[in-house]
């Protein structure tokens, strides 16, 4: 819902901050109320049709790669995309995908890690269940570039009986049983495709991007975040936001700023399963187009003596964060 439509209009983050000071560090307890507080929506890509997808890559090409690997039949490819499309574990899910992105002839991601977490103040506030998916450095790139990051969340691990948000709930200790199920239905919402606790996770994937660019230049950082349902076997959707430096700055030192800021509109799609001979090339074709909506800048990050620093997982992940270390062994 846009903001107009709820009849309010978007606040300074320093004012929702002094009437909301917990929710922000519990981004599981966030509602379409604070999003339209901030003027943060969902939003369908314009044009997008379904049709289209199922025919095949379209008009997007994918570059070949430096980085090839044994190829991946497509009886496996058809494996793995099955398991991605209607196994109900996450972590099945998970390397499933991993399997499809970090497997095969002129793959194009390198790792899969833990999901950065969501910063507040300046501090780690949460850690959404999430994975990450790191890009190569294309041929011709500059080394030093922030490289492009994909996270990825399978949707029962924020809803649900032993979902994030459940889990927090229960360490709230709310008394009684009715009060329990009222205050979850409270935080549920109606559309799960318009759950704030994705707007947590694209805000932490472009807060990882900001650590890493070590730029003083206003930019704005595309964060892009795959989703599964185990109510949906038919598609996986890609959600996209491109976020602003100076939000990112705004929610690192919240107390201070006094005037409103623009949040992103979050876009969203729905990508098919089917046919999945082809999921493999269509998903990386998705994955590796650029940024429909506004583009950023060239970003580079380099130290004191102006030589550019390592990339951004591989300076930033330790091991306990790398979960790729199974991956090739699923295939």
């Amino acid at each position: 819902m846009a903001p107009q439509d709820a009849g309010l209009s978007p606040k300074p983050l320093t004012e929702i901050f002094r009437y909301h000071r917990q929710v922000f560090k519990s981004p599981a307890f966030w509602t379409s109320r604070h999003l339209e507080m901030v003027g943060c929506r969902f939003e369908d890509f314009e044009n997008a049709n379904d049709e289209t997808e199922h025919s095949g890559v379209g008009h997007i090409s994918i570059q070949p790669s430096n980085y090839d690997g044994p190829p991946i039949s497509e009886d496996r490819v058809i494996e793995n995309v099955g398991r991605l499309a209607k196994c109900s574990a996450y972590l099945s899910k998970a390397f499933s995908l991993s399997n499809l992105l970090l497997v095969g002839e002129g793959h194009a991601f390198d790792k899969r890690r833990k999901g950065p977490c969501f910063f507040w103040a300046g501090r780690s506030a949460h850690r959404a269940p999430y994975s990450m998916f790191l890009r190569h450095l294309q041929p011709g790139e500059l080394r030093g570039r922030v490289p492009q990051l994909i996270g990825y969340i399978h949707y029962g691990n924020i809803s649900g009986f032993g979902g994030q948000r459940h889990r927090e709930l229960q360490r709230q200790q709310y008394p009684g049983r009715p009060r329990f199920r009222e205050r979850l239905s409270e935080i549920t919402p109606s559309e799960w495709s318009e759950d704030p606790y994705l707007v947590c996770i694209l805000l932490s994937i472009a807060q990882r991007q900001e650590r890493g660019s070590r730029s003083r230049q206003p930019t704005t950082y595309s964060s892009r975040l795959l989703v599964t349902n185990e109510s949906d076997s038919q598609f996986i959707y890609l959600f996209e936001a491109e976020i602003s430096s100076e939000l990112l700055r705004i929610l690192d030192k919240p107390n201070i700023s006094a005037k409103q800021t623009v949040w992103p509109i979050i876009k969203r799609k729905r990508i098919p399963f089917e046919p999945y001979e082809n999921f493999q090339k269509r998903i990386t074709a998705q994955l590796l187009a650029p940024s429909p909506l506004r583009h950023s800048e060239a970003l580079l990050h380099k130290n004191d003596a102006g030589i550019p620093k390592q990339e951004i997982g591989e300076r930033e992940c330790g091991r306990d964060d790398d979960e790729s270390g199974a991956v090739r062994q699923m295939v």
